[in-house]
């Protein structure tokens, strides 16, 4: 546990905020798997992307439409059970990475990069967003930046999800805090 609370990776965290207790061994290679292996985003979604008008419109106005649009693709968008909302909640979680770094690339008249699951959650962003993997340091930098943005309980744009999760899929609500940001 101290060594934990010394070098906590943000994959631990997430896992440690949705479950309210430390993963197991286990239970954090499962997480990490189905985290890479969730990462992709339809092709549609960032050709879609590539139409707007991207030098006038917000770029959180773009993440928001996308995020909302990824609920089209998820085999599961309407079913509500708990287990249903845990699998959505860790594919969104996934995709969001690759979302904002393609957004950006695109942005920049680049092609997005494919996610690899090869890479922890940080390296994988930084590789998606820069098209190189990260030194060792940067790796570590952003991780240490992912856990300390990792809860933000009860601000403002996290209120809407709160009052409506229970009756919208995953995507709708998970797309409404973005516009507040």
């Amino acid at each position: 546990m101290k060594n934990w609370l010394l070098h906590p990776r943000f994959e631990e965290v997430v896992y440690l905020l949705w479950n309210g207790e430390l993963p197991g061994k286990g239970e954090l290679d499962a997480f990490k798997k189905a985290l890479a292996e969730n990462a992709e985003i339809p092709d549609q979604i960032f050709e879609s992307i590539k139409t707007y008008p991207l030098q006038t419109v917000h770029p959180m106005a773009v993440l928001r439409t996308a995020v909302s649009a990824l609920g089209v693709f998820d085999p599961e968008a309407d079913n509500m059970d708990e287990a249903s909302n845990k699998a959505k909640a860790v594919r969104l979680q996934a995709k969001l990475a690759t979302l904002v770094a393609g957004l950006k690339r695109i942005r920049e008249g680049q092609e997005p990069i494919a996610p690899r699951t090869d890479l922890s959650f940080a390296a994988n962003f930084l590789y998606m967003l820069n098209g190189k993997e990260p030194s060792d340091i940067e790796e570590e930098a952003f991780d240490k930046a992912l856990i300390l943005h990792a809860d933000h309980e009860l601000t403002l744009p996290h209120l809407p999800p709160a009052c409506v999760w229970q009756h919208s899929p995953i995507f709708i609500p998970a797309s409404q805090p973005l516009s507040a940001l």
